[in-house]
């Protein structure tokens, strides 16, 4: 159970899904949004990460004092905006399972 001005660590790894072929492929050097919001919708914390070589990223979030914090919710947004170089890399992460 967390208290407001606690902190929250986490840690995440973005993952492609093929629901035809039933399998998972990570997505590395992919940039992302994550979102953090109370019970309200209210959102307390965004930021950008770009995931390592492993598909992974990880940061921490202090609660604010004013925060409904019977639950929180971290969720993320792929970014619209990728450049040609991020394109190739999820395409060919998709295709050769990297």
């Amino acid at each position: 159970m967390y208290r407001p001005e606690q902190t929250i660590y986490f840690k995440g790894v973005f993952v492609a899904v093929d629901h035809i072929k039933q399998i998972k492929k990570i997505l590395p050097n992919t940039r992302l949004q994550v979102f953090g919001t109370d019970d309200n919708g209210v959102e307390f914390y965004k930021k950008e990460f770009v995931t390592n070589a492993y598909g992974s990223f990880a940061d921490s979030i202090s609660i604010p004092k004013k925060a409904n914090i019977s639950k929180i919710n971290i969720t993320y947004d792929p970014p619209t905006d990728l450049t040609k170089e991020e394109k190739a890399n999820q395409k060919k992460a998709l295709s050769t399972g990297t």
